[in-house]
């Protein structure tokens, strides 16, 4: 990343192709001095460092969706009902584990005897 390329006046929303240079961090957005701190140390490493929008609810309800099995949102939802969706993807999760424990627990314990796990050799 040299140094000569003026980034300052790139617009909001500005739409990059390969020849064009990213507009530098702090003119997209409002980012907090510590995170404007870790990009400067990332691209003084001579990494592209990227401050995209998004809230930290709709990682939580993406994550908690697909450790549900429901897959990733697709639709918006509000702050509340994020963390409503999010919750109730990880309690059936849960809720699901523990219903296989309980159906699986018999058979498993059958077949450990059937073939003499319990006993040392």
């Amino acid at each position: 990343m040299g140094d000569s390329v003026n980034r300052t006046s790139a617009p909001p929303f500005h739409r990059f192709t390969s020849s064009s240079s990213p507009p530098p961090v702090s003119s997209l957005l409002h980012p907090t001095p510590s995170v404007l701190d870790i990009a400067a140390k990332l691209e003084a490493a001579g990494f592209e460092a990227w401050c995209v929008g998004g809230a930290i609810r709709d990682a939580f309800v993406n994550a908690a969706m697909l450790l549900g099995g429901m897959g990733p949102v697709k639709t918006d939802l509000s702050e509340s009902g994020k963390l409503f969706a999010g919750a109730y993807a990880l309690y059936s999760g849960l809720v699901v584990i523990a219903v296989a424990g309980l159906l699986l627990g018999p058979a498993v314990h059958r077949l450990m005897h059937r073939v003499h796990w319990d006993e040392s050799p």
